[in-house]
C-alpha cells in the first residue's frame, strides 16, 4: 500500500512539473488524501477554512426557546445565555525534507527521489496531527493546539470499571451527549478496544455490518454509528494498566479549522548536496459545544 501512495505523489508531481501550473491543485490534493488514508481520525473530521490568528466561539450555556402563538400575537423573545468568547488559536504543524544529489546521481530521477522523501515527510506530519488530536496539551506544549483529552470536560466522561468496558458504559457516554443534543457522526478508540467492543456487539446481537467512511477504510459500528480506531489512542495512559479512552464525536460541534492545508513548499537552494523542501499548514481543534462530545476512558483492554 506504502507503494501505491508513493506512486500518486510521484505522479501528482510529474503532472505539475508540466509548467508549474497545477502544483497547488495536484499535490496538495494527493497530499491531504494520503494523510487521510494514513490516519482515520484526521480523515473523519470537517476542515473548516478560517481566518486570522483565532478560531472564535460564542458558546452558549443555554438556548432561547420557541413556542407555538396565536396569528395576532408577538413571538417570544428569543434569549439565549452566552459565555465569554472562546479563542482557538490557530498553529504551525511542519517536517522538512531533502533531496540529496547523491541519489540522482546513482541513478534515481529529481521526481522519484523527492516523491520517496515526501511520501515519508507526509506520514511524519500525518502522525503528528493524529496525535494532537487526542493528545494535545497547550499547557504542556505552548506550539500546539488542545486535543479531545483537554477538551472534554469531567461531565461528559464515563469511567469505565476494573472488570472491563461495558455496553452501559458505552450507551451512557452515548447518551451523556445526546442529552445535549448532540447527533454523534462516529466513534473512535484504539484497535484493542475496537476488539472488546466487536465481543460486545457479538454478545448482544447488535449489528455487525461495516461502513465506508473517509479516506476509503471499511470500519464497524456501534449503534449505527461508525467506529474507527486510531494509533493515537494509546493503551499504556499512565493511570492504570494498559488504560484507554473510547471518544464520541459530533462532527458539527468539533472540527478542524484551518488556514491552510498541508502544502509542500520548495526552499532555496544553497547546497550543491541536497534541496530541501517543507510540508506546512496552520490549523487548530475547535470545540464548539462542550455537552455534544462525550469518552469512556480508564478502559482496560483485552491483550
Amino acid at each position: 500500500m506504502h507503494a501505491v501512495w508513493e506512486s500518486d505523489i510521484q505522479k501528482a508531481l510529474d503532472i505539475a512539473g508540466e509548467g508549474n501550473i497545477l502544483v497547488d491543485d495536484v499535490v496538495d490534493r494527493r497530499i491531504s488524501a494520503v494523510i487521510d488514508r494514513r490516519n482515520p481520525l484526521w480523515a473523519m473530521l470537517p476542515k473548516r477554512q478560517g481566518e486570522g490568528l483565532n478560531w472564535i466561539i460564542v458558546r452558549q450555556s443555554a438556548e432561547g426557546a420557541a413556542a407555538f402563538i396565536a396569528d395576532t400575537a408577538d413571538p417570544p423573545e428569543n434569549d439565549p445565555t452566552f459565555d465569554a468568547q472562546v479563542l482557538f488559536q490557530f498553529r504551525v504543524l511542519a517536517i522538512r525534507g531533502s533531496v540529496t544529489t547523491l541519489l540522482q546521481a546513482a541513478g534515481a530521477s529529481y521526481t522519484n527521489v523527492r516523491g520517496q522523501n515526501m511520501n515519508s515527510a507526509i506520514g511524519s506530519f500525518g502522525n503528528e496531527a493524529e496525535r494532537a488530536i487526542v493528545e494535545g496539551d497547550n499547557g504542556s506544549n505552548p506550539l500546539e493546539p488542545d486535543g479531545l483529552k483537554q477538551l472534554i470536560p469531567v461531565g461528559q466522561t464515563v469511567s469505565s470499571t476494573a472488570s472491563g468496558l461495558t455496553k452501559d458504559e458505552i450507551d451512557e457516554s452515548i447518551d451523556r451527549g445526546t442529552a445535549f443534543g448532540a447527533r454523534f457522526a462516529f466513534g473512535a478508540t484504539s484497535q484493542r478496544v475496537r476488539r472488546e467492543i466487536n465481543a460486545l456487539e457479538a454478545a448482544f446481537r447488535q449489528s455487525t455490518d461495516k461502513v465506508v467512511v473517509p479516506g476509503g477504510l471499511r470500519v464497524p459500528t456501534w449503534d449505527m454509528l461508525p467506529l474507527v480506531d486510531s494509533n493515537a489512542i494509546v493503551t499504556n495512559e499512565g493511570g492504570g494498566t494498559n488504560e484507554s479512552r473510547l471518544y464520541w464525536i459530533d462532527t458539527d460541534e468539533f472540527f478542524v479549522g484551518q488556514l491552510q492545508p498541508p502544502r509542500p513548499v520548495d526552499l532555496a537552494i544553497i547546497s550543491g548536496t541536497n534541496r530541501k523542501f517543507d510540508i506546512v499548514g496552520f490549523h487548530t481543534h475547535v470545540l464548539s459545544h462542550t455537552g455534544r462530545i462525550s469518552q469512556v476512558d480508564k478502559i482496560i483492554p483485552p491483550p
